[in-house]
């Protein structure tokens, strides 16, 4: 939806989707079939064969699930959240390809588990948190004490870029118009995609607004 077209699937969600061949506890195997022009068979091929490791997306998202964690309870400081992070796959892969992950060169060799690294990729998002007042950081003590617009967000899994667009855009006298735009900047809305018949009513409607 990003782009507006289609797009081949990556070799991540060709392993989701492979992966779920087969029912547990009933079948031994499983079988998956590719659809493809036979121009890119080789791509997919060599997907499936050379079983590339596949890296951890997490750092993107962090923000969210740290923001749920605080809201839970679960995580109340930075050194709490730091061996939280150390049960995740981004923990597994940065510890095996630190470089893929913005970690320098000789930081293994000073910090061989990572931890001060750890804690201070918690730091920028428990920042970033409370600039959106979503928790509250105390960087001294390093406390996380979560706040009611943290634990809404979290209850009705709304994204911190979400919140952060509702905080700019949002002002005392907004009309309707500015409402609506408002709550089309929410991220939740980026996967919807406009199908070919809805083109002429929204071309329409395009015309007519002022």
């Amino acid at each position: 939806a990003q782009r507006g077209a289609f797009v081949d699937l990556g070799a991540l969600d060709v392993m989701q989707i492979f992966g779920r061949a087969g029912r547990p506890q009933f079948d031994t195997s499983g079988e998956g079939i590719i659809i493809t022009q036979h121009a890119k068979l080789a791509h997919y091929l060599q997907m499936l064969l050379m079983q590339k490791p596949i890296e951890s997306q997490f750092v993107s998202k962090l923000c969210d699930p740290l923001c749920a964690e605080v809201a839970l309870g679960t995580v109340t400081s930075v050194r709490e959240a730091v061996v939280w992070l150390s049960y995740t796959y981004l923990y597994v892969r940065m510890s095996r390809n630190p470089l893929a992950y913005g970690v320098p060169f000789d930081r293994p060799e000073r910090d061989p588990a990572l931890a001060q690294w750890r804690a201070e990729l918690i730091g920028s998002m428990a920042k970033r948190l409370d600039a959106a007042r979503l928790i509250r950081y105390h960087a001294p003590s390093g406390s996380l004490d979560p706040t009611q617009i943290g634990r809404t967000a979290s209850h009705f899994y709304l994204s911190v870029s979400s919140i952060e667009a509702f905080a700019d855009h949002w002002h005392e006298r907004a009309s309707e118009a500015d409402i609506l735009h408002t709550l089309c900047c929410a991220s939740e809305f980026s996967q919807m995609k406009v199908r070919e018949e809805e083109m002429d009513e929204l071309e329409q409607m395009a015309a007519d607004c002022r």
